[in-house]
């Protein structure tokens, strides 16, 4: 006889003559089938869910495939992004982005009358879900009258292409003004690594304080 034949015999003849070890036995099987039917209906309650996900999935598809009205839908989404790109400043790459917003700027600031005005170059980077869309940020600084940074602030809202003065300081003990501003273009080629404002280019407001 073999050693698991006689293993196996052992183990029969104890359970006959041991009431207690039958009911152990049959307790640690119990708990066993338990187990197994618990992990089974977890996979099932799983499958079931996927099931109806998908099933939902699928019945809003349809429910999109059925429309009737995509055309109106694009040409309302066309005109949503004509208006948000008529915002938008245009360049073919962020040197031409910085180049032209630091000319526009140094307009500005001489029309508005800030005097000793420098316009610098700052940190350029692509927005994080627009990826074709940079924020350019310039500084301006000068000197200039409360009511004179007023009307920059106004100029710069009403511009038709988007800036954004994200930040403003002013001393009044020497009427020092400076202004961290950001216009938002879409570039429609590769850009440049963004510089930082210690590498941006320092130019005058206009040619006459150079």
């Amino acid at each position: 006889m073999s050693a698991l034949a006689q293993a196996w015999q052992r183990v029969g003849t104890e359970l006959a003559a041991n009431a207690r070890l039958r009911v152990g036995a049959w307790l640690v099987l119990a708990l066993a089938l338990l187990s197994l039917v618990l992990l089974q209906a977890e996979r099932v309650q799983a499958a079931y869910a996927d099931y109806a996900a998908t099933a939902e999935r699928l019945q809003r598809a349809g429910a999109v495939l059925g429309r009737e009205d995509w055309p109106q839908l694009l040409a309302a989404e066309r005109a949503v992004h004509e208006k948000i790109d008529a915002l938008l400043w245009q360049a073919e790459s962020e040197g031409l982005a910085q180049a032209r917003l630091q000319a526009v700027l140094g307009d500005m600031v001489a029309d508005v009358g800030i005097r000793s005005a420098r316009v610098r170059s700052g940190v350029s980077q692509p927005l994080p879900e627009l990826p074709t869309v940079w924020r350019v940020q310039m500084r301006i600084s000068g000197n200039c009258e409360p009511a004179v940074a007023l009307r920059l602030l106004h100029d710069l809202a009403k511009h038709p292409q988007k800036l954004v003065a994200d930040r403003l300081d002013y001393i009044r003990s020497n009427s020092r003004l400076t202004v961290l501003v950001s216009g938002y273009f879409s570039l429609r080629r590769g850009a440049s690594p963004s510089r930082t404002p210690a590498e941006g280019s320092l130019a005058p407001a206009n040619p006459e304080q150079a």
